[in-house]
């Protein structure tokens, strides 16, 4: 096993880090070629944590932007799936049926579940977000 120098330990952190849960640290001792504990050690370090939920947070916040930045897409694509005619409904395919059949079930799972919680179903968040798009 090797022993690690200050800047192979920055990158291990900074990997790990913008790896966002994606990268392991079995993968990162391997990768290192030291001991799983030897990572384990690096990484528990409280600033390394800090790191990490602010990592979490900043993607969170990029993807909010984004979708924010998305509404009037999402808005026309939902008019034009709102106003299908029956017709078209009928010409679709098995497969996109089902699939937008269990969409809904699962919606509305969410919801029955929300209920009896007395929390805010997801149907309950959806509508909510198609009201801010107006």
């Amino acid at each position: 096993m090797a022993k690690l120098s200050d800047r192979q330990r920055k990158q291990i952190i900074a990997e790990y880090v913008e790896g966002d849960g994606k990268v392991s640290q079995r993968s990162l001792a391997k990768k290192y070629n030291v001991c799983l504990s030897t990572i384990s050690k690096i990484l528990s370090d409280e600033k390394v944590e800090q790191k990490c939920t602010h990592k979490k947070e900043e993607n969170t916040l990029s993807m909010l932007e984004y979708l924010d930045s998305r509404k009037n897409a999402a808005q026309a694509l939902m008019e034009k799936i709102l106003s299908l005619s029956e017709k078209d409904i009928e010409k679709a395919n098995l497969r996109d049926k089902m699939g937008a059949l269990k969409i809904l079930a699962e919606v509305f799972a969410q919801t029955k579940d929300a209920d009896n919680k007395n929390e805010k179903s997801a149907l309950d968040k959806i509508v909510d977000g198609l009201k801010e798009l107006k």
